[in-house]
């Protein structure tokens, strides 16, 4: 049976807001964000997703978000290479988090 500690602390990094880098990839969590609209009808990302950059042509940069389907097992076993070091600041950042937000409610 696999080891779901590293995933679950992760996921919750996510759901804090946090952005994780997993193999070179940024990852976020995005509630219902729309993407783009065909028709009228708005298309969007609601869970993990990868966070891109895109250079403009007038020299600027913009952000562009991916959603990330993959399965469980690849998610956890992902999650387990993390270090134990990297873990631990993952989990003292989401403690920030909510201390932060029991304080001045963001």
């Amino acid at each position: 049976m696999p080891n779901m500690r590293n995933a679950l602390i992760v996921l919750e990094a996510l759901q804090e807001g946090m952005e994780v880098e997993i193999g070179g990839v940024t990852y976020v969590w995005l509630d219902n964000y729309v993407t783009h609209e065909i028709d009228g009808v708005p298309y969007g990302i609601n869970g993990m997703a990868s966070k891109h950059w895109v250079q403009l042509p007038d020299g600027t940069r913009k952000t562009k978000y991916m959603g990330r389907d993959m399965p469980l097992n690849a998610f956890v076993a992902m999650c387990n290479e993390f270090s134990e070091d990297y873990i631990g600041a993952l989990v003292m950042d989401i403690a920030f988090n909510q201390m932060r937000r029991e304080k001045y409610g963001r």
